[in-house]
């Protein structure tokens, strides 16, 4: 007689049953996550993506009092007597949203799953339930929190002055002050808000700026007090 193959499942908190007869069917999924696509010149293509998650659906009985049937494959102590256990326990499993560990005995498949559960009765026959499991692979995945960074806060203090404008040959000045003929000179001509260009500059002189008015006109040597 061949070896059968038992399902055990255990819940999230560590409680372990066998179903008390073993599977009829046990159908096992392996998918890839394929797509394809066409290449102007070759057609179609199939591009195969990475492995899906398992799935598993076992079909089997639960007989309504198992210490009544001959037909039970696994040891009393590992199995349950009453079906309305076995579809309690199950969906508890489902209903709570919870993974299971899945163990088929004589194989190497042994999984953390989630799992559905459908049931009813065939063939008119009231002694026993007939049940479909079917178990999806889960695959823990570790997240973690990341906060937002907290924006760094200029704390207020005195306000710094901003730098005067450079004065150079070159530049755009109001005159509001005395003109002088020399750089050195010591009496001159009151000139009063004229816009005017600066066109040499003595830095070392008492008088450092010679200013022209924008229409083209001399002014003279003017001082820095005198300009804006």
């Amino acid at each position: 007689m061949a070896n059968q193959v038992n399902c055990y499942i255990t819940n999230s908190h560590g409680n372990r049953v066998a179903l008390p007869v073993a599977p009829s069917d046990i159908s096992i999924n392996y998918e890839t996550n394929d797509s394809s696509s066409v290449v102007i010149g070759k057609g179609e293509i199939n591009r195969v993506g990475d492995f899906k998650l398992r799935k598993i659906t076992i079909n089997s009985i639960l007989p309504i009092n198992s210490d009544k049937v001959a037909y039970t494959t696994v040891a009393k102590q590992h199995r349950w007597v009453n079906a309305t256990s076995y579809l309690t326990f199950l969906k508890n499993i489902e209903q709570s949203q919870t993974t299971c560990r899945l163990v088929l005995t004589g194989t190497d498949i042994t999984m953390s799953a989630n799992l559905k559960l459908s049931y009813g009765m065939a063939s008119g026959n009231a002694q026993e339930y007939t049940i479909q499991l079917s178990f999806t692979e889960h695959i823990p995945v570790k997240a973690r929190k990341i906060g937002r960074k907290k924006k760094k806060i200029t704390k207020k203090g005195k306000s710094r002055s901003k730098p005067s404008h450079k004065l150079s040959r070159g530049s755009t000045v109001l005159v509001n002050g005395t003109a002088y003929l020399t750089n050195n000179a010591k009496k001159g001509v009151m000139i009063r808000k004229r816009k005017c260009k600066i066109t040499i500059v003595s830095k070392k002189a008492k008088h450092p700026y010679y200013v022209k008015a924008t229409n083209g006109i001399n002014i003279g040597w003017v001082s820095k007090g005198a300009i804006k």
